[in-house]
């Protein structure tokens, strides 16, 4: 039996201690301990027991003491824990059942403490919680857009999903570097007269190749028997949308080395320009005229049956830039217009120029003027090239 160790606050060993005088429970007892069998004793932590007659003591747990009551008890071994030092009476044996109780209670909380706390060490809060291993949840609904957890599996499937959309939109879309674009493609039509890199319709094409001008200031020369353009050419592109008429108006200066040698002519894609010679179609060309003086520089026009030109003794006066018309004029035996038609060389004492009417297919053609020289060369300048679609 052993008493609360009473004094100061502590830990305390519980020790059992056995007598040479061992009794049998219900023997009579003594207040002197050295006649009891066996007792436990409370003493303070690492000392020994104290009392005569004790043959043996054996450890057998630990306590807490706070000044008035037991705050904690450790049985070490299979040993009953609680006796009380002292003779066995009523009160003593009510104060054992106490003990007994009260260390009961205490390594109960101290149980369920320990296991609560272990169990509490595995869990997370639930604000801001730091999970580890590999935690899971339920996985939402596709579209779901709210603050439920998102799954490895909801962001792989709508990851899928959205990757799926957008491979189907981009099929169906162009790069801005280099597309190739099919179908009929569209684009605004720019206006008319533009020259930058934005894009160019059909509308914009048909638009600009309706009407086309080349206007060439320098003078270059020919010196081929054959029809052809000089270095720089006089001549540009149109398109006819359909059948009708091509207006070319065509004004320069040019000369010739050698007397009545040199000629010109309306090409349409490389074919000379024809007109109505009675029962057949023959070509209309400028030409010089054996009277004209080599080596003057005279006017080069278009009439309404092709070229013609102004020819005489003297120079024609230079062009001017504004209010100019297409033409000449021979009055009074002054100088004479010449053309040809076929092998005849015609030549009057009249007025002459505008526009040449050409008929035409529908589709895109090159008007130029063309030069040749029989002998020697012959040198033009001032050109200046209209051609426009009459609807």
């Amino acid at each position: 039996q052993a008493t609360h160790p009473g004094g100061a606050a502590g830990n305390y060993d519980i020790v059992a201690t056995t007598t040479a005088n061992a009794f049998a429970p219900g023997a009579e007892e003594e207040e002197d301990h050295t006649n009891y069998g066996w007792a436990m004793q409370i003493v303070a932590s690492g000392t020994t027991p104290s009392g005569g007659g004790i043959a043996a003591t054996r450890k057998i747990g630990e306590l807490t003491w706070n000044g008035s009551s037991i705050t904690a008890v450790t049985q070490l071994v299979g040993a009953n824990v609680g006796f009380i030092y002292g003779p066995n009476t009523a009160a003593n044996l009510a104060a054992v059942a106490e003990a007994a109780a009260e260390a009961a209670a205490v390594s109960g909380i101290l149980v369920e403490k320990t296991r609560a706390l272990a169990a509490e060490a595995l869990l997370a809060p639930l604000a801001s919680p730091s999970l580890t291993g590999t935690p899971k949840a339920p996985t939402a609904a596709p579209g779901t857009n709210t603050t439920q957890i998102a799954t490895t599996a909801f962001v792989t499937a709508a990851t899928a999903s959205e990757q799926s959309r957008a491979e189907g939109v981009e099929a169906t879309k162009a790069p801005t570097a280099s597309p190739a674009l099919t179908g009929t493609p569209t684009a605004p039509t720019a206006a008319a007269g533009t020259s930058s890199t934005q894009l160019a319709t059909t509308a914009f094409v048909a638009s600009a190749l309706t009407s086309a001008k080349s206007i060439i200031p320098a003078e270059e020369s020919r010196e081929n028997a054959a029809y052809g353009v000089l270095g720089t050419p006089d001549e540009v592109t149109l398109t006819l949308p359909t059948n009708g008429l091509i207006a070319v108006l065509f004004q320069a200066h040019w000369q010739e080395s050698v007397s009545n040698t040199m000629r010109a002519a309306l090409f349409l894609n490389g074919v000379q320009q024809r007109v109505q010679l009675f029962e057949e179609l023959s070509v209309c060309e400028g030409c010089s005229v054996p009277s004209a003086a080599t080596g003057i520089a005279h006017s080069l026009f278009t009439i309404p049956t092709g070229l013609a030109s102004a020819v005489g003794a003297s120079p024609n006066a230079a062009d001017i830039t504004t209010g100019q018309a297409v033409g000449a004029v021979s009055i009074n035996g002054e100088g004479e217009i010449a053309f040809t038609v076929g092998s005849s060389a015609i030549r009057r004492q009249q007025s002459g120029g505008g526009p040449c009417y050409i008929f035409a297919n529908a589709g895109t053609y090159k008007v130029s003027v063309r030069f040749k020289a029989s002998s020697g060369k012959v040198s033009v300048k001032e050109r200046k090239l209209w051609a426009s679609v009459v609807a």
